[in-house]
């Protein structure tokens, strides 16, 4: 299994918890940044406990990043399934997320923050297993780079097209000079995965309930792991990276 295969299928994963994660949560799992800002905000105001909030969310998310980390470096050795593990693990938090938010009273037990914490150690975990895949330069939990590339990419694309009017039939011309099309196209179909998940997440929500919804991440993450176990991830013959 190619790393293209990951940087496509994982966004939509993202995407779809994401969503899922504000709409039942009113919270951001897949990126940090608002966590860190309110992290920032309740310190600077001297709220210490309410700190504490956006402060473990932080450190679930980096527990995954450790977990991820430490699985790679584990799997170097292997040819196949070096990484189903990792998205084993995955898919196990994102299934407890899914079962305490169906049964209220583990959902007390935990509190609010404790459930949200599976989904950001879900996305710690994938974030930085697609990382580390990469060679840190493709990102899956979030679009702030992509959507930067992206712009590049059309400035790009436009300077190209003013320049080379007459080889435009031949698309391939765009791979031999001074831009990769082919990288461009890559952050396209990574932005339209995690879109996807986005408009996915709240129709499987809203239509089979806070357990249905995690049918199309789980089956996904799923069918990533046979892959692995069957052929293997192999990161020498995918197409150009993409940058985060």
């Amino acid at each position: 299994m190619e790393r293209t295969t990951l940087a496509l299928v994982l966004p939509c994963v993202s995407g779809t918890v994401n969503s899922v994660g504000l709409l039942t949560l009113g919270l951001a799992t897949s990126h940090m940044t608002g966590n860190a800002t309110r992290l920032g905000e309740e310190l600077s105001l001297g709220h210490g406990p309410a700190a504490l909030a956006p402060g473990l969310l932080i450190l679930c998310f980096f527990l995954g990043a450790f977990s991820a980390s430490l699985i790679v470096d584990g799997g170097n050795l292997l040819g196949r399934g070096r990484y189903a593990a990792a998205l084993f693990i995955e898919a196990a938090a994102l299934a407890a997320f899914a079962f305490m938010t169906a049964h209220p009273r583990w959902a007390v037990t935990l509190g609010n923050i404790g459930v949200t914490g599976f989904l950001c150690f879900a996305m710690g975990l994938q974030n930085a297993l697609v990382t580390r895949i990469s060679g840190a330069v493709v990102r899956t939990t979030h679009l702030t780079g992509i959507v930067t590339d992206l712009g590049i990419g059309a400035v790009r694309i436009f300077r190209f097209v003013v320049h080379n009017r007459r080889r435009l039939l031949h698309l391939r011309t765009l791979a031999r000079d001074e831009l990769d099309y082919h990288v461009f196209k890559l952050h396209l179909a990574i932005f339209s995965s995690f879109l996807a998940g986005c408009a996915a997440g709240p129709l499987l929500l809203r239509y089979t309930g806070p357990l249905g919804w995690m049918i199309a991440p789980l089956g996904m993450l799923v069918v990533l792991m046979v892959f692995d176990l069957a052929r293997g991830i192999d990161v020498r013959r995918s197409p150009p990276p993409a940058a985060s």
